[in-house]
């Protein structure tokens, strides 16, 4: 199957399964993404926001009938809080990211709080992510039509290379 048609069935498979969205990339021919969790919420004395999105870049290779899937997982959580204890203020910021090649990561999590939307006492994160639920339907895909998922370490080997000439040849 020619490229063309693969990355549409690619996003097409992204929009049935509702698992992720699969678009095309300005340096890349498909980034894929699934947002795990984002959510604001209050606790009894402070305000949590917390978000964590998967990300792949696809770069397919007509040549070698191949599709570099390069991955990254972003997170990233804030947390406001009020000490009656001792009457202080708290704030706390974490952010981590990977980028790579994602061997398997599954998480489950689920947070009671109060929902900002409403201010009702409930379930404000809820979620489970396994990161196989994405890569092995789109890598099923790939091999119904001759095509092999290879998941490289570098996002630049699943991105275009630029032709500017390098550092030095931004200043021609």
């Amino acid at each position: 199957m020619a490229k063309e048609q693969l990355i549409e069935n690619v996003i097409a498979l992204g929009k049935s399964t509702g698992k992720f969205t699969a678009t095309k990339g300005d340096d890349t021919d498909l980034v894929i993404e699934h947002i795990i969790v984002d959510a604001e919420y209050y606790k009894l004395v402070g305000e949590e926001k917390t978000k964590k999105v998967y990300r792949a870049y696809m770069l397919f290779d007509e040549e070698t009938k191949e599709a570099k899937y390069n991955e990254e997982m972003t997170d990233s959580s804030r947390d406001v809080g009020f000490s009656a204890a001792d009457g202080k203020f708290s704030f706390g910021q974490k952010k981590s990211f990977f980028q790579g090649k994602v061997i398997g990561s599954k998480q489950t999590e689920k947070v009671w709080g109060i929902k900002k939307d409403d201010l009702s006492l409930g379930k404000v994160v809820d979620y489970t992510f396994d990161v196989k639920e994405i890569r092995k339907p789109i890598e099923e895909v790939l091999a119904q039509n001759g095509w092999k998922l290879s998941q490289v370490v570098s996002k630049k080997d699943a991105t275009y290379k630029k032709k500017d000439g390098g550092f030095f040849g931004r200043f021609k």
